[in-house]
């Protein structure tokens, strides 16, 4: 991904993760979500999806194990939701989701949750498609 980012603007993307992961937990609801991705649609771009892979592959592998269950279903939320999403810069969406997704398949194992994984692996072709198509 090549994304460096100072640890003000780390903090900053870090703060942003958090609260809407927080959110989604509450309501995943796309006209609840979307008025608050609108609102840090600056943030949308491939410094969060760095962020975001670095934060979870951290955090993760910490959390009592239904812990990391839910939260990676949030990630799996949270790139659903930026894939709909359509405003700001598309490349940088489809990045977090793919991030996302891929985050979310170091807890949704094939072999522990073969249902979650399938859907997974189901929800990463489209970003990853959209990946290959902007770079023929």
């Amino acid at each position: 991904m090549g994304v460096e980012a100072s640890s003000h603007t780390w903090q900053a993307y870090e703060t942003f993760l958090v609260d809407v992961l927080e959110a989604i937990e509450k309501d995943c609801d796309p006209q609840v979500m979307f008025p608050y991705l609108a609102a840090n649609q600056d943030k949308l771009n491939d410094t969060l999806a760095y962020v975001l892979q670095v934060w979870a592959m951290n955090i993760l592998p910490q959390l009592k194990e239904i812990l990391a269950q839910y939260t990676a279903g949030f990630i799996v939320e949270f790139s659903k939701l930026v894939q709909m999403f359509e405003q700001g810069n598309p490349a940088g969406r489809m990045e977090i989701a793919i991030v996302g997704y891929q985050v979310a398949a170091t807890v949704f194992t094939r072999d522990r949750f073969p249902y979650e994984w399938a859907t997974t692996q189901s929800n990463l072709a489209l970003p990853l498609s959209d990946r290959l198509s902007r770079s023929a």
